[in-house]
């Protein structure tokens, strides 16, 4: 580590033994340490705990899935998202795993005595925290992804009356909001990198931006890393010619220089001249155009799956909102026509 990473490091270590999070440790394992640099520019300790995660029995409780947090906010006007502080931090570790969460630093080996991030089963236990903690408002007026509340309402005098519930019941069991992270009442949010405005979504510009300029990969971690950044699936629906791009992925023909796509992808194409980066260039592809607005699909209308999509995707996040009464039918026998002509090949 850098000096200023040590400096963090033994006053990370210092707050988290002051405030009982973790405790002096003899143990036969031991995770290293790191840190990322987090938006504002401090400090985030990591624990590289992948060697514990390979042997751990895993937590299948789901996971919310980014599609249907946007849907439920489409009907929005006014939406607050508090982002909790430490919530992590709020779990106890059962007294006999405590020694298996053990870090190595410069200065001592210490256990967690609350969960930590970087364990595998961590998402799935906050989350049945969560679900716990908020029943009876989820889906009604509040979705839940990980640490991060959204609370939305048609009306304003609506949002304060939700808003006052949900802020009462984080006070009884004693979870905070991280005010310099949250918003309040607004009409526009950012949210898992994208931004809603009374039930439209934009893909962050920033994060455009970022793809835009990112540089060919030269080894399997740039690849990867581009990959998690461009992993935008559930929003396709945004793009332009969204069609004829998963036609061309589809029949997994060669890409063509007028082909619309992002400046990226023509650099990865102009050095690599091979099909060494095609996974990497049908993510990119599905990028097509751009970040323009969308009316996110109401969870009120009927839903039919488009079967113009891949078949790994039929049913799992591909299906189209028809709001027209009088197409319904006649879109849904199109269609069941069009399946009979699924390509195999994704």
């Amino acid at each position: 580590m850098s000096q200023p990473e040590l400096v963090e490091l033994r006053k990370q270590l210092k707050d988290m033994s002051e405030s009982g999070i973790i405790k002096p440790a003899k143990s036969p394992y031991g995770a290293p340490v790191l840190f990322q640099k987090k938006a504002d520019g401090s400090l985030r300790m990591c624990c590289d705990y992948r060697a514990l995660n390979k042997i751990t029995v895993k937590n299948k409780y789901p996971i919310p899935l980014v599609a249907d947090c946007f849907d439920r906010l489409s009907q929005a006007n006014y939406v607050t998202k508090i982002d909790l502080r430490s919530g992590y931090w709020k779990v106890r570790i059962t007294e006999d795993d405590e020694v298996k969460t053990t870090v190595v630093t410069r200065y001592g080996a210490f256990e967690f005595l609350v969960m930590p991030f970087g364990l595998t089963n961590a998402p799935a236990t906050f989350s049945t925290l969560m679900n716990q903690v908020l029943h009876g408002f989820l889906d009604e007026f509040m979705v839940v992804y990980l640490d991060d509340i959204i609370i939305y309402s048609r009306t304003l005098a609506e949002h304060v009356e939700h808003l006052q519930q949900v802020l009462a019941r984080l006070r009884e069991y004693e979870l905070y909001a991280k005010v310099s992270k949250s918003s309040f009442a607004q009409e526009t949010i950012s949210f898992l990198g994208h931004i809603m405005e009374r039930g439209r979504i934009q893909m962050d510009p920033k994060k455009v931006q970022a793809i835009e300029e990112w540089q060919p990969p030269s080894d399997v971690h740039d690849l990867r890393s581009f990959l998690g950044l461009t992993n935008i699936g559930v929003f396709e629906d945004l793009l332009r010619n969204s069609t004829a791009h998963d036609r061309l992925i589809e029949k997994d023909e060669d890409l063509e220089l007028d082909t619309p796509m992002p400046r990226i992808l023509r650099r990865i194409e102009e050095s690599n001249g091979d099909r060494s980066c095609v996974g990497l260039t049908r993510r990119v592809l599905l990028l097509g155009g751009s970040c323009h607005l969308l009316r996110t699909a109401s969870h009120t209308v009927p839903l039919f799956p488009h079967c113009e999509r891949r078949p790994v995707r039929k049913f799992a996040d591909t299906c189209t909102a028809h709001r027209q009464n009088s197409n319904i039918e006649r879109n849904n026998n199109q269609d069941a026509a069009k399946s009979n002509k699924l390509s195999t090949s994704f």
